[in-house]
């Protein structure tokens, strides 16, 4: 059984390996599966990320769900190995980070709390829907609200991924914060965690 720093490097090299046109074509395949999703018809307030390293890609599920008038949001880290999410527009600027990925630049922020769906990046998943990340443990840090046993709020918390990254078992560490589900470019995967939540209707930014 591979570590996870092996598992890591061995899911990076597959990524990175697709050609332009099969990361175009599983990225179709994703972003009709995520327009499908009830979860995100309904939504109002989605954060997503920008693609790096051969993650697969949600930006033409973006620009759909902006057209429909949606709020869209992308993460800005911050000291501390902080994250925060900022609203994505037209009119947003971007400049790369400390890890080379692209950052809107923008003081309005939306509380995590407030999120009605958020799609994250992964490196490996599992049938249970635990996920394996990069290893900084932004997001785990960002919603570990949701560990509380009382918090049976939004929001809905999706990975996405190629679906050569599932693998059979993930090991989870107490800080682990579980996903509602996975969707890759041809499957969707509801884990034991997905719960009913009451979607936001208005936002206030801080």
């Amino acid at each position: 059984m591979l570590s996870k720093p092996q598992l890591r490097r061995k899911l990076r090299q597959q990524r990175n390996s697709l050609s332009l046109r099969e990361q175009h074509r599983r990225e179709q395949q994703l972003c009709q599966r995520l327009l499908s999703l009830p979860e995100l018809k309904n939504a109002q307030h989605i954060a997503a990320y920008w693609p790096a390293n051969g993650e697969i890609s949600t930006l033409s599920a973006l620009k759909q769900w902006q057209q429909a008038g949606k709020n869209v949001y992308l993460p800005k880290i911050l000291p501390q190995r902080q994250m925060q999410f900022v609203p994505f527009t037209q009119q947003t600027a971007f400049l790369k980070n400390h890890y080379g990925i692209l950052e809107p630049q923008s003081r309005q922020r939306i509380s995590p709390q407030r999120l009605d769906v958020v799609l994250l990046p992964l490196l490996a998943f599992d049938q249970q829907c635990n996920r394996l990340g990069m290893g900084g443990g932004y997001y785990d840090r960002a919603f570990a609200f949701m560990q509380q046993q009382a918090w049976r709020k939004r929001p809905y918390l999706i990975g996405v991924a190629h679906d050569f990254q599932q693998v059979d078992r993930l090991s989870c560490d107490p800080w682990d914060v579980p996903l509602t589900m996975v969707v890759s470019n041809n499957k969707v995967i509801k884990g034991a965690h997905n719960r009913n939540i009451t979607l936001n209707k208005s936002v206030s930014f801080a």
